[in-house]
């Protein structure tokens, strides 16, 4: 698996990025940057958001330039093997993971290097597994946050302000406690 989790200000092509991979549920290297975003872009930032993620200045502008955190992250997923056959991303937002992700990783980069095509929310696999093995006794359709998950599960809230690797951290936690209860098909 390779869990990813993306933070913005305003603009989708500045912005955090973190990515751990696994393999066999034993947690294995971890990725994470700033991408820095010039003074303009800052001043339209979303206040709400920041508020949310704790971005401030000094992170945003001395973060990596796009195209340096374009070949930094390109080079994380090939030296450890990152590939279609072998890993799916799982993320807390997976459209908006996307999104960013392939603002940052060239589209042909992404075909030629044989990256996983699919992109799963914790979301969605914990209310399959709970149907499934009749947990959700509701007939109303639920979708959980996170700390809902969490807090179903017996784990806190994700830690605040809610950087990147905050959320990461608190998926893998939430996804490996989820794996060892049996929870999860």
């Amino acid at each position: 698996m390779c869990i990813v989790d993306t933070q913005r200000c305003k603009d989708v092509s500045s912005n955090e990025c973190n990515i751990i991979f696994s393999q066999n549920t034993l947690l294995c290297p971890t990725y994470t940057t700033c991408i820095k975003l010039d003074a303009g872009r800052w001043e339209i930032a979303d206040v709400e958001a920041l508020n949310v993620n704790g971005f401030n200045s000094d992170c945003i502008w001395n973060g990596l330039e796009l195209a340096d955190a374009s070949l930094s992250i390109s080079k994380f997923l090939i030296d450890n093997n990152i590939r279609k056959e072998n890993a799916v991303f799982i993320c807390q937002n997976p459209s908006f993971d996307r999104m960013f992700f392939h603002k940052i990783i060239s589209y042909d980069f992404y075909l030629k290097e044989n990256m996983p095509s699919h992109w799963l929310d914790l979301g969605s696999l914990f209310l399959g597994s709970i149907i499934n093995n009749h947990f959700y006794q509701g007939n109303e359709f639920k979708i959980f946050s996170k700390d809902e998950i969490a807090d179903e599960i017996g784990l806190p809230s994700e830690e605040k302000p809610h950087k990147a690797l905050n959320g990461v951290k608190h998926l893998i936690d939430c996804y490996l406690l989820i794996s060892k209860k049996g929870i999860m098909v």
